[in-house]
């Protein structure tokens, strides 16, 4: 039997999801662009403040604070609906979340904290920009001031955690969460670059093999493989649907 979900009003939550067997949910710009307008539609249906959030490559987090309750509501209504596109967009049929999603209550400030800290630095933790600052899809720019903060994010609490002058708070916030850059620079060295992943293909099969290992197994974006490779981003895209048909057992971390 399923645990029931908690729906205590005024809760704070870290809410994450991955895809099923890990796979990619957020193939193209336009994905997460979608995935942040429902969002924002159901944060403004439910009241919600949503206080940080990061979209990576096969996973999301959202840290959530819900006044009136509706988490199970809203949550249903957005991976609902993410999927159901995302299925007719690639024609596939079947699961593109893995389960359901998870959401940890938060009850300590240093919790908090830490979770903004990590969703700030994930993007460079796994591999995919070596500053935060470089990553569009999360709410460290805003934060930071370094971009117009958009409707859906609620700064306020997060900055007066830092400081009541916004400037001096944008300031403590970056240096936090940069605190611990080196240590997730360091974390993402493990990935081989593109040239030693292609090194030894000599045919189109062992070319095709190595796609399929950059984007799953280390996290390369379709985009990144094309430019390297000279191929076309949709051509990329259709040997990544392909073999990923034959390679759903491949396990690769968040």
């Amino acid at each position: 039997m399923r645990q029931a979900r908690l729906q205590s009003p005024n809760a704070l939550h870290h809410v994450f999801t991955r895809g099923n067997n890990k796979q990619n949910i957020f193939r193209e710009t336009s994905d997460r662009t979608y995935f942040l307008n429902l969002l924002s539609f159901v944060i403004s249906k439910h009241s919600w403040l949503c206080h940080s959030y990061c979209l990576m490559g096969n996973h999301y987090h959202l840290l959530l604070e819900t006044p009136h309750g509706g988490l199970s509501e809203g949550m249903h209504a957005i991976n609902g609906a993410y999927t159901t596109t995302f299925n007719k967009k690639y024609g596939n049929i079947g699961h593109v979340l893995q389960g359901r999603y998870h959401s940890p209550l938060i009850v300590q400030e240093n919790h908090f904290m830490e979770l903004l800290r990590y969703m700030a630095l994930n993007p460079v933790k796994d591999g995919f920009v070596s500053h935060p600052k470089d990553w569009q899809w999360s709410s460290y720019k805003a934060l930071a001031g370094i971009e117009p903060s958009p409707h859906y994010l609620t700064y306020d609490r997060v900055l007066g955690m830092f400081a009541e002058e916004i400037s001096l708070a944008r300031n403590l916030y970056t240096d936090f969460v940069c605190e611990r850059l080196r240590e997730a620079v360091e974390r993402s060295k493990g990935r081989p670059d593109l040239m030693s992943i292609f090194e030894y293909c000599t045919s189109k099969d062992c070319r095709n093999a190595a796609i399929l290992k950059a984007y799953l197994e280390y996290r390369y974006s379709m985009k990144e493989i094309a430019v390297y490779l000279g191929m076309s981003c949709s051509a990329v895209s259709r040997v990544i649907s392909k073999a990923g048909q034959l390679k759903e057992d491949w396990e690769f971390r968040i």
